[in-house]
């Protein structure tokens, strides 16, 4: 069976169409990628836009004809953070089945936390005693922790790329200093009263941020996710990248070669998000998958429909 999952996060859509081969393998026929910005708006007024219906439905009816060409016997949705803020979520998931004949569900924090783990695996070699999964999102962060490849545990905390950048910068890059202290304030509260992280864990982190950052040190002529896959962020780089991003205006991060469109506004919020993490643990060093939720959901539809057949 052929299936297509999708990841409507706050920011970005993402899609993965794959099968499960009778070796138990997953095979992957599309990942898509772009920009839809569910979550414009809905921190300050707890409304999905009017304009972001639209937006959101030309993405998703472009999605599922790319699925139905592969052979997908089914595409899915899934909702995260802007999407369980959104007083009028009803309407926009009747909606977007209505205009682009996709099904979306809601997908909880804890839930999004499990399986950004399990995606954000895929593919990645070698266990460990300790793991960890940062998947900084538009509007929340999910860390989640296990043993190997194995989950224990995991937690969603309201701060994110969007969330940040929309509540403390206000369009204004590059941030004040007062914006800057206030909102690295707001993000190290909610991560010490919400997570411990023991010493010696090992780290993987997920999304655009982190994955545009990873092409960022690789000094990649344009974003390529086979190279920037596994790559490694020491704890140091990353501050010292996050402490230069907040000094540049909108104009020059657009210059920066691997910052992808709809990117360039969120991802100084995106990297004091993932700087503030670092300082607050002490990580050492980030290991960047360029896999995912959308990973992790395909992997359980996939496990799903076949137990059903």
């Amino acid at each position: 069976m052929i299936l297509g999952t999708i990841d409507l996060g706050t920011n970005t859509v993402l899609m993965v169409v794959g099968s499960k081969e009778p070796s138990g393998t997953v095979r992957i026929l599309a990942d898509e990628h772009d920009v839809g910005r569910l979550g414009k708006g809905v921190d300050a007024n707890g409304l999905i836009l009017p304009e972001t219906f639209d937006r959101i439905a030309r993405i998703l009816t472009r999605y599922r004809l790319i699925a139905e060409e592969l052979g997908a016997e089914k595409i899915i949705g899934f909702g995260t953070s802007a999407l369980r803020d959104a007083r009028n979520r009803d309407q926009f998931i009747a909606a977007m089945m209505e205009q682009a004949g996709v099904e979306l569900q809601l997908l909880s924090g804890t839930d999004e936390a499990e399986l950004s783990f399990q995606g954000a695996l895929f593919g990645l070699q070698g266990d460990t005693d300790q793991i960890a999964v940062i998947d900084i999102g538009g509007g929340s962060t999910e860390i989640a922790q296990g043993v190997g490849k194995s989950f224990l545990q995991g937690v969603s905390i309201n701060v994110g790329a969007v969330r940040v950048t929309e509540r403390f910068f206000g369009g204004e890059l590059p941030p004040s200093k007062s914006a800057v202290a206030d909102a690295r304030e707001f993000i190290r509260t909610a991560f010490l009263e919400t997570l411990r992280l023991p010493t010696q864990t090992t780290v993987v982190g997920v999304a655009g941020t982190i994955t545009t950052l990873g092409a960022m040190s690789m000094g990649l002529d344009r974003f390529d996710p086979r190279e920037v896959n596994g790559a490694r962020l020491s704890g140091q780089w990353i501050r010292k990248t996050t402490e230069a991003l907040l000094k540049l205006g909108l104009e020059e991060i657009k210059e920066i070669l691997q910052v992808m469109e709809g990117r360039e506004d969120i991802i100084t919020g995106g990297g004091l998000v993932l700087d503030e993490f670092v300082r607050a643990f002490d990580v050492k060093e980030i290991i960047v998958s360029t896999q995912g939720l959308r990973y992790g959901l395909l992997m359980q539809q996939l496990e799903r429909y076949n137990k059903a057949l």
